[in-house]
């Protein structure tokens, strides 16, 4: 085998393993998801307002007025 081939090989792996580990997490995802019941409650860690201006004004740290 060449050297092309065995990295053509190990790539086309590669890729089969991450769409199957991806598919397998989905999965999983989606059954914990029909399980729960509906809609989930917000957490204290959900993006608020009040985090949304100081992430804006970060952004803007150093750009030219």
């Amino acid at each position: 085998m060449s050297v092309v081939m065995i990295l053509t090989v190990m790539l086309v792996i590669g890729f089969v393993v991450t769409g199957l580990v991806g598919f397998l997490g989905w999965r999983e995802r989606m059954h914990e998801g029909a399980s729960s019941g509906g809609r989930r409650r917000p957490t204290p860690s959900t993006f608020t307002p009040s985090r949304a201006d100081n992430a804006r004004q970060s952004d803007l740290e150093g750009a030219r007025a």
